[in-house]
């Protein structure tokens, strides 16, 4: 099958300094995604060919922000919201079980803030961290489903010599695993530990 899709997205941002040190932007934006091949060919009908019922999603999105860079030290502060109409959703058929389809839900409306922090504390080690908060609602009032409300993300990477070890920890808040917020997804923390050396060409990790 064909399928044309195009669409036009500007934006515009304003960035302003209070210092060499202190940034700051405000931007607002638009935005236009096609639905993937695997989603416009998983047709509900059964027939071959593309499902036509499924369009693009568009969206609007205003972001202010403010931008700290040091010496060893960078961080930032994002407050956002956009609003989405035609977010395309998954969903399973009884006729076809264990197969997903897709379709356009109508409006999504997320606001929220992000925090990220970067610190290098010495020549061989370098700490980031990354935290999100936000609410993700459908125009039926319910959360947007498998996306979490928080986030955070710890990672701390150290050089030993021609070894390198990373440790990363993450939090995960709760999340619903479906679109009418029935099924709730406990929040759970995970933590990884990585290493990787060097011996001449030879790479172990």
């Amino acid at each position: 099958g064909k399928k044309s899709l195009t669409a036009y997205s500007p934006s515009v941002a304003a960035f302003y300094s209070f210092s060499s040190n202190l940034s700051s932007y405000i931007r607002w934006g638009t935005g236009f995604e096609t639905p993937s091949l695997n989603e416009l060919s998983a047709n509900p009908t059964g027939e071959t060919g593309f499902n036509d019922a499924l369009s693009p999603q568009k969206s609007q999105e205003v972001e202010v922000g403010m931008l700290l860079k040091a010496k060893n030290f960078d961080a930032s502060l994002i407050l956002f919201t956009t609003t989405t109409q035609g977010e395309i959703l998954s969903y399973e058929l009884n006729a076809f079980p264990g197969q997903d389809f897709f379709r356009n839900i109508g409006r999504v409306d997320r606001k929220g803030i992000e925090v990220t922090a970067n610190l290098r504390m010495a020549k061989t080690a370098t700490l980031k961290l990354n935290y999100s908060h936000g609410t993700f609602k459908t125009q039926d009032g319910n959360d947007l489903p498998n996306v979490p409300k928080s986030q955070f993300n710890a990672g701390l990477n150290h050089l030993f010599g021609m070894t390198t070890v990373s440790l990363s920890i993450q939090n995960i808040g709760k999340r619903y695993a479906d679109s009418k917020n029935l099924v709730e997804v406990p929040r759970f923390w995970a933590i990884d530990l990585y290493s990787q050396s060097k011996w001449g060409i030879t790479t172990w990790t």
